[in-house]
């Protein structure tokens, strides 16, 4: 059974892992801040997985690795605004799977983002990046900006296929 986090905090340097998996979910957010601060998660980390407004933040100098981020999962109702941000310099999202990054992979999945910015990286080992995955998922996007913002995929990027409005951004050096 995935771990289910509500308003979870990491801070400054310590660290936690998980086992088999874990989802934030009712209005959840789990932040991991600070040089050091490490998040390991065995299994898929799914942010929204029939909820919205959901978030992850990986910021000053954090990490998270797990083996796919997949934002915005469920079916049967709309699921809106889940999002996942990645800021500052060495702050780091590491997807070891061969999927890496999923939005809107089943269900109606709207408006939810990857935000990485300011230096902040995200990095898929074996996969890509999915961007509306879901023929009703509409109006997600990654965006990358900022000088030193990076987004490396050891496969491709889909953007819309089959979902429509979906985006990809890159600006501002990023």
């Amino acid at each position: 059974d995935a771990a289910v986090f509500e308003f979870a905090v990491k801070h400054n340097g310590g660290a936690a892992y998980i086992s088999g998996g874990g989802s934030i979910n009712g209005v959840g957010s789990l932040v991991i801040t600070g040089p050091g601060s490490v998040l390991t998660n065995s299994g898929s980390m799914f942010i929204g997985l029939s909820s919205s407004s959901n978030s992850i933040t990986v910021a000053d100098g954090g990490c998270l690795v797990c083996t796919v981020t997949a934002i915005g999962a469920g079916g049967g109702q709309i699921y809106t605004d889940n999002v996942v941000t990645v800021t500052g310099p060495g702050s780091v999202l590491t997807n070891t799977g061969s999927t890496g990054v999923n939005m809107g992979d089943t269900g109606t999945t709207v408006g939810s983002k990857l935000l990485i910015g300011n230096g902040g990286r995200v990095v898929n080992v074996g996969g890509g990046v999915a961007i509306g995955r879901s023929a009703i998922a509409s109006n997600n996007s990654v965006v990358v900006s900022g000088n030193g913002s990076v987004l490396t995929n050891f496969s491709g990027v889909t953007v819309g296929a089959p979902g429509s409005s979906n985006g990809l951004t890159v600006a501002d050096g990023g």
